[in-house]
């Protein structure tokens, strides 16, 4: 499991996981402890192998504390806080989690897109001698949906009338909006803007109901740090 390549995308900059550094850490050591062909697995206390497909890992919450810390430190997080970490990361759709009595199993969400032929290295590598071929950078971005931004702002100015308006699409928000699009398949739905859309009227914060002279608009929910605390339920509830 230590030999081979995984893909890293240039748009992961923008995601939920790369803002916050526990989770990233977290995120690529599930990556590339991902079986990159399917195969079986011997476990402690089983009596036969468990059968793991490309993309998917077995692990639980002590051996993924053990892969995530390999040093003891006295501020490292606890088993329960490292698997609470797992389970945002499933919340953002980018792996799902199954559990059994013993185990769990892991499963990369979109796994193809990680363990392409984006890097091919050849049997030379015994030589010191490596063939590495690269996709044009022009191309990186070829599967990336294209962001309806103009439905975005429609969704933003019928659900949330309270707040002013949007009338003019600047580019700075046009970046902002592909930002956030991209961030992963869910966010690439305008059902699930329009939910986002509607979990910030029930905030009484961010429509400006408190004591707190704040309200919010278009360009601040979608900048990525607002945007993160909002998606999970910081500014949730009524006053």
């Amino acid at each position: 499991m230590k030999k081979g390549y995984i893909s890293l995308w240039r748009k992961s900059i923008d995601s939920m996981a790369f803002a916050n550094p526990e989770l990233w850490k977290l995120w690529c050591l599930c990556l590339m402890k991902a079986n990159h062909k399917k195969g079986w697995v011997a476990i402690e206390e089983q009596s036969e192998p468990i059968k793991i497909e490309a993309g998917q890992f077995i692990t639980g919450r002590y051996t993924l504390h053990k892969d995530y810390y390999k040093r003891k430190k006295k501020n490292n997080k606890s088993p329960y806080t490292v698997w609470r970490w797992l389970q945002i990361l499933e919340k953002y759709e980018n792996l799902s989690i199954k559990s059994y009595n013993k185990y769990s199993i892991i499963t990369i969400r979109n796994w193809n897109m990680y363990n392409n032929n984006v890097q091919q290295v050849s049997n030379r590598c015994a030589t010191g001698e490596q063939q590495v071929s690269t996709n044009n950078n022009d191309n990186n971005d070829n599967n990336t949906n294209q962001c309806p931004f103009q439905d975005i702002v429609n969704l933003f100015n019928k659900v949330l009338v309270g707040l002013p308006s949007v009338r003019i699409l600047t580019p700075e928000r046009k970046n902002n909006l592909k930002a956030r699009w991209n961030t992963s398949e869910k966010t690439q739905s305008l059902e699930w803007w329009e939910t986002y859309f509607k979990s910030i009227l029930t905030s009484d914060f961010l429509m400006g109901k408190t004591n707190k002279p704040f309200s919010c608009g278009f360009d601040w929910i979608i900048k990525k740090g607002n945007f993160i605390k909002i998606i999970e339920g910081n500014y949730n509830g009524k006053t």
